[in-house]
């Protein structure tokens, strides 16, 4: 599978409704399913940007 390459490499993904997710990829599963270590989602201001850690985290397949 074409994610498997990027096990243990840090990644964004924009999901579908245009959320941002910064993190390690720790696994995935046959949906396409992302489990990420060390996330924090990225909240994009006008002035700024805000952090907000979640530590690990799966993010659906379909909403990537």
């Amino acid at each position: 599978m074409l994610l498997a390459q990027y096990v243990a490499t840090s990644i964004t993904i924009v999901t579908t409704d245009g959320r941002i997710f910064q993190g390690v990829i720790l696994g995935f599963d046959q949906t396409s399913n992302i489990i990420l270590e060390k996330c924090h989602e990225k909240i994009l201001k006008e002035d700024s940007t805000d952090s907000i850690s979640l530590g690990t985290t799966v993010i659906r397949g379909d909403n990537v």
